[in-house]
């Protein structure tokens, strides 16, 4: 029976399933392929301070440009590697490809240029769907820079990213966005068990909207949530009992339903080894990453209250049972 069984190469076996390697093989499996060599760089390089020029070239032609500021030799050592899941992408790219050249330049720059097989893909990337997720992208690899570059109409279209802010980027556009400025804001952006995360929390205290919570790990937009927005929530939560009780404040009650009242909340974690659940990574199921979260934001919480009592007790007020709330609590 073993003998019956055939072996397929492993570019044989991208190109008979090249669905299930990207997602699918029109404009979205295009643009996880293109996201996938940035990161692919990334990952396998001994820094991440790289710009990156994608171009876009009629009759589905691609150009993607490499520079860094430092040596890139581990990656380019990477490239010819026989093992298959070390540059994962960029081997995706060349099965997928009818057409596919690699250069380097000098010890600081490659020049990819391919054109995919379209005998395989049938759609034309999308370029305001390529604009939004290289926006994405960019805030959370924040030490680098992508120039986008689309020849394939009349007028050349091109969108230049970088966000050293990273993440606190988008929170400042959702706060910009928002009625009602935040008075009570707790800002987090640094490392914590080996983990690096971003954490911009903020209320408008005024009145009382939904709350606008985003989060990432890594690369994936944790759409549903998990470790990271619960410790957090979690973290603030203890962080205002612990007040209360402190000062004895037995008319507050710190009812969890209130703080999603005019919350917003964007934050990321990076680091390897991450636990995701569901089929797209859409939840961050990480124990790790939930309790520091947790125990990071309760501190920041505690040294919040005390140190502006003036914003802290506006934020507070909503808890005061002597008060007259709303029928929404």
């Amino acid at each position: 029976m073993s003998k019956e069984i055939q072996q397929i190469a492993f570019k044989e076996h991208i190109r008979k399933r090249p669905g299930m390697y990207l997602g699918g093989v029109g404009s979205k499996g295009i643009i996880l392929l293109l996201k996938g060599l940035v990161s692919n760089c990334i990952e396998v390089s001994a820094t991440d301070h790289y710009f990156f020029q994608i171009e876009l070239v009629p009759d589905d032609e691609y150009r993607l440009i490499i520079e860094a500021s430092d040596d890139i030799a581990s990656f380019k050592k990477t490239i010819n590697n026989s093992d298959d899941f070390e540059n994962f992408h960029l081997k995706v790219c060349e099965a997928l490809s009818s057409s596919f050249k690699l250069t380097t330049e000098d010890n600081n720059k490659l020049i990819l240029n391919f054109k995919l097989d379209k005998t395989i893909f049938k759609e034309a990337v999308d370029y305001p769907e390529l604009y939004e997720s290289f926006l994405q992208w960019t805030t959370l690899n924040r030490n680098s820079e992508v120039l986008l570059i689309d020849k394939r109409e009349r007028f050349l279209s091109q969108n230049y990213f970088s966000f050293p802010k990273g993440v606190k980027y988008l929170y400042d556009r959702m706060v910009k966005e928002a009625l009602g400025k935040p008075e009570f804001e707790i800002f987090f952006d640094g490392e914590l068990g080996g983990l690096k995360y971003q954490i911009f929390l903020g209320y408008r205290t005024d009145w009382y909207p939904s709350s606008t919570i985003v989060s990432f790990a890594n690369d994936a937009h944790t759409v549903c949530g998990g470790s990271l927005v619960e410790g957090i929530t979690s973290g603030l939560i203890a962080g205002c009992r612990k007040y209360v009780k402190d000062n004895n404040l037995t008319d507050f009650k710190i009812r969890k339903k209130k703080f999603n009242n005019g919350l917003i909340l964007v934050a990321s974690v990076r680091g390897s080894e991450l636990t995701y659940g569901g089929s797209f990574k859409e939840t961050l199921e990480d124990d790790k990453v939930r309790k520091d979260a947790k125990k990071l934001m309760k501190q920041l919480t505690t040294d919040f209250i005390l140190n502006d009592k003036e914003k802290a007790d506006k934020f507070l007020w909503r808890f005061d049972e002597k008060q007259l709330t709303s029928g929404i609590y």
